[in-house]
């Protein structure tokens, strides 16, 4: 991205302005660039976009980036420009500008209805006076129905409600299929998804039902032509699921490829769409057999669920909305329910064998849980995940069959969990997700922690 920068007496290329003078600089090339108006004159000085990327990201998907260098794209080819992103706003806040925030305000007063408010009067060396655009000192406070886009600073924190942004990730909303090199999206039918290759089975099923909203929404269906999806073998997956992600007629020629999921997962298009999964989801003998388990151990007794995240969440989450609260800072909670609500029982879906041993020591015959190979977050080292410890069990096992394993305790533990008759999660994570899914609002009471609450 170019930023406009005060005229300097050094030697770089020269320009003379117009439109597209941001274009023309990338075809030179130039880091610099001096531009001379008739009235005016400026540098343009070139920062990588990748140096922008937001720690989120750097944290979740190491190796890749959120956002595309875009040296080459175009504001005219409007089937692969996101417009709704921008379409949501009744009004767009600009706080500087650049390359990339005269490009959006383009835009925005050519197809949207939002008013633009923008603190930088070289707004109008670019942008034809509108009636909905209004150069201002201050801006006046904003709403929920307010985009705010702000210098590079705020490229580097990820919001996610994407309503305060950075110009590039700003940007990167609009033209994120132009940065995966689809200028024109006419051939297209399908999208090819590449998930994260350390994802659990809960991210699978919500990106892929996610992405799927999020194509749906750009005429694409989305399909699978690997052989794996995160850490999973399709046909394992295609055991327990209804996940239809082959197509005989999808090819090169007419299936637009993901290659990484950080660059879709940093667009409202994707992060924001509303997952749709229900048990249809699921294989009916699947189902068949869990209804069995649960007619077992439920007994027919009122029971609360509890979901509570462990191990690799507490290394990978150590900020943010993710975070954990532990099985002691859920307690209070945990013991008012069950005496105001009559339950009796509390069925556990946990990872962690710490938390296991905590809850039984604090709620003893109370407590249910489904039998299965439980680690301690002391067994990971640093960010290690658990995928990485079944990774080092292929020597006594077949890989697959760790995983087939893992994905049937996991969704046994998440069925069982949305059977009950209240449900309490430690916080935000793919399985509070799934279990509201499932449950289809027949709790009778839902509470999500939030971390540090008591």
């Amino acid at each position: 991205m170019y930023l406009i920068k005060e005229r300097s007496s050094a030697d770089y290329p020269v320009l003379p302005f117009s439109r597209d003078v941001f274009h023309r600089a990338h075809e030179l090339k130039a880091d610099h660039v001096h531009v001379d108006g008739s009235d005016f004159a400026f540098d343009l000085e070139k920062v990588d976009n990748h140096d922008y990327n937001p720690v989120y990201f750097s944290d979740r998907w190491k190796g890749q980036y959120a956002f595309f260098p875009y040296e080459n794209y175009d504001e005219t080819a409007l089937n692969t420009l996101y417009l709704p992103y921008l379409q949501r706003f009744s009004r767009i806040f600009i706080s500087e500008a650049n390359e990339y925030s005269v490009v959006l305000a383009e835009l925005i007063l050519k197809y949207t209805d939002a008013d633009l408010y923008v603190t930088d009067a070289r707004i109008k060396w670019f942008c034809a006076e509108h009636k909905k655009l209004h150069v201002v000192d201050a801006f006046p406070e904003a709403d929920d129905d307010t985009l705010v886009i702000n210098g590079l600073e705020q490229d580097l924190i990820f919001d996610r409600f994407f309503k305060k942004m950075g110009p590039i990730g700003a940007f990167h909303n609009v033209f994120f299929l132009q940065g995966h090199g689809v200028m024109d999206l006419t051939p297209y039918k399908y999208a090819d998804m590449v998930l994260d290759d350390k994802a659990g089975i809960g991210s699978v099923l919500i990106s892929l039902s996610k992405c799927s909203s999020a194509m749906m929404e750009l005429g694409l269906e989305l399909i699978s032509v690997g052989e794996n999806l995160g850490q999973f073998d399709t046909t394992v997956l295609d055991k327990y699921f209804e996940l239809h992600l082959k197509h005989d007629d999808a090819n090169e020629s007419n299936t637009v490829f993901f290659p990484e999921i950080a660059a879709v997962k940093s667009t409202a298009c994707v992060y924001l769409a509303e997952p749709k999964i229900d048990l249809s989801k699921l294989k009916e003998d699947f189902i068949k057999d869990m209804d069995e388990y649960k007619s077992a151990v439920f007994e027919g007794k009122r029971t609360l669920g509890v979901l509570i995240r462990g191990t690799d969440y507490i290394n990978m989450f150590k900020s943010g909305n993710r975070m954990m609260s532990t099985p002691a800072e859920m307690a209070s909670l945990i013991d008012e329910w069950m005496a105001k609500y009559n339950y009796e029982k509390i069925f556990l879906a946990t990872e962690d064998k710490d938390i296991l041993n905590w809850m039984r020591d604090h709620y003893k015959e109370k407590l249910l849980a489904v039998s299965q190979e439980r680690h301690s977050v002391n067994d990971l080292q640093d960010e290690q995940l658990l995928a990485d410890l079944d990774q080092q069990s292929v020597g006594e096992y077949n890989i697959n069959q760790i995983l087939e394993e893992n994905i049937v305790n996991y969704f046994y533990a998440l069925y069982m969990l949305s059977q009950c008759h209240g449900f309490v999660c430690s916080g935000y994570c793919n399985g509070f997700d799934l279990v509201l899914h499932f449950n289809q609002g027949q709790f009778e009471h839902v509470h999500l922690f939030q971390k540090g609450e008591a």
